[in-house]
């Protein structure tokens, strides 16, 4: 799936929407950049997953930057899990799934 620069955030939030629960951010990371190492990824077979490795080619502070940046427009939100409040998982947001269909957020710039 080839975007433009100005769409690749849509990467990040298909690549939420297509993964079966939620997930922290260095594993989101590690989906994105196609690390194939990661044990998580292995285990859950991420690897077949449509959005797997679609950005590979960024380091991982530009997608930390566009996760972030997501999560300040509402569209990615964290949550803590209740026996570790340490721990944020990333979730899709109503808004995020409806930015999926209608990409918007580029247009604001």
């Amino acid at each position: 799936m080839q975007l433009s620069k100005e769409l690749e955030y849509l990467h990040v939030l298909k690549a939420l929407s297509e993964i079966p629960f939620g997930i922290g951010k260095n594993l989101l990371i590690s989906f994105l950049q196609g690390d194939e190492s990661n044990d998580s990824i292995r285990r859950h077979r991420f690897t077949k997953l449509e959005t797997f490795s679609s950005l590979c080619l960024y380091e991982k502070q530009e997608i930390e930057s566009l996760i972030d940046n997501l999560s300040f427009n509402g569209m990615i939100e964290q949550k803590s899990l209740p026996d570790r409040l340490y721990v944020k998982i990333l979730s899709l947001t109503e808004k995020g799934r409806q930015e999926i269909s209608n990409p918007s957020l580029h247009r604001k710039k």
